[in-house]
């Protein structure tokens, strides 16, 4: 069965889904709780937009062995996307109670904290993130944005910045960084920084708009 595992692996790996899936099933067949089939079949399913499917399966998996962390965190992040926030926020939480050092998981509860309005705690997540992994691009842009919105500008400028050092080319940085200069004053800053994004993207909306294009 190991050996069956690392056949349907590489096949995923290499986007041969249908493959994957048919050896997936084959080994579930055989192993209705081998917990590892499980996840990579939710993972499967979700790389294939089937979230329902992605959600039963990893289900199924933290039933077979619920002390995984990783399992819980793929959930949470399938239960983000269906907008089921507080279930989504419970499998992160126990992701994180497993396994404090998944910086990606850490931002995603970040993100479903602010989302559901409890600014104080998803400042916090996306602070641990990106201690966790200072070169974390997402969570410093998110930590930005969120102390941007706050009015903490030098705070927010840090973080925009950082955003931009871990990853030049990530077009959300650029336009954050860009909001933080113009709201400290630092306009002619600010559009270089856009314009330097629209090289990037010149169709950007976002970009755009913030261009007044």
């Amino acid at each position: 069965e190991i050996l069956k595992l690392e056949t349907a692996v590489a096949a995923h790996v290499d986007g041969k889904f249908d493959d994957a899936e048919v050896l997936y099933r084959k080994i579930l067949a055989d192993e209705p709780e081998n917990g590892e089939a499980l996840h990579l079949m939710g993972m499967l399913c979700f790389q294939q937009n089937r979230p329902d499917e992605a959600v039963d399966h990893y289900n199924r998996a933290i039933a077979s062995n619920p002390a995984i962390a990783k399992y819980h965190g793929n959930l949470g992040t399938v239960l983000i996307t269906l907008r089921r926030n507080d279930e989504a926020a419970v499998h992160l939480e126990q992701a994180l109670s497993l396994d404090p050092s998944l910086a990606e998981i850490q931002n995603s509860l970040g993100a479903v904290r602010r989302d559901t309005g409890r600014t104080d705690d998803a400042l916090a997540a996306f602070r641990e993130a990106v201690r966790i992994d200072p070169a974390y691009t997402q969570a410093h842009a998110n930590l930005a944005a969120m102390l941007l919105a706050r009015g903490n500008l030098p705070e927010a400028l840090n973080s925009a910045r950082a955003a931009v050092a871990a990853d030049p080319n990530d077009l959300d940085a650029r336009n954050i960084l860009a909001a933080a200069l113009a709201e400290s004053g630092f306009r002619d800053d600010a559009e270089k920084e856009l314009r330097f994004a629209l090289e990037l993207a010149p169709d950007d909306r976002e970009t755009l708009k913030n261009l007044d294009y």
